[in-house]
């Protein structure tokens, strides 16, 4: 049998890998509390549904276009507020494919422990909240016109940002 040396730097750095593994699956993706979480998150719309965003806030659900992208992989989808972070995903903006209305949450007012990576691992820059986000969080920072976006000549949301 062959001796190995372990040194006590060696049993740190497993056990510290230990404990962060160990913390990474107890949080089931959930946002890393010492990871920058940036002060502003932004979430897309439907123009129709304004008013009652502006009035009650943000409520998880399981819309559409969110069984549309899980069709046929789980009937059983957790409810969700569907968030992204415009300095990550792809250009810079979440492609809806139409021209919603964008509003910027407050993410001083969300508990982080309940914010998570999105599921899909492609989402690159994507967030999921399971709790309602209220009103006061919320700020209305473009009005879409609920056009499909491929037939229109949209603007860099820069001003946004």
């Amino acid at each position: 049998m062959k001796k190995i040396n372990i040194t006590l730097d060696d049993i740190g750095r497993i056990v510290l890998e230990c404990i962060v593994s160990i913390a990474e699956d107890a949080n089931d993706g959930a946002i890393d509390a010492m990871s920058k979480l940036p002060s502003t998150l932004y979430h897309k719309s439907p123009i129709g549904f304004r008013e009652s965003i502006l009035r009650n806030g943000l409520i998880p659900n399981v819309g559409p276009s969110y069984k549309a992208h899980y069709e046929g992989v789980s009937s059983d989808l957790k409810p969700y507020i569907f968030l992204y972070n415009h300095d990550e995903v792809e250009d810079g903006e979440y492609d809806s494919t139409y021209d919603d209305d964008i509003y910027a949450i407050d993410t001083s007012k969300l508990d982080a422990s309940h914010l998570h990576k999105d599921p899909d691992e492609y989402m690159r820059g994507c967030l999921v909240y399971d709790l309602k986000i209220p009103a006061s969080a919320i700020r209305l920072v473009y009005k879409g016109s609920s056009k499909d976006s491929d037939d229109m000549s949209l603007k860099p949301h820069n001003h946004i940002y």
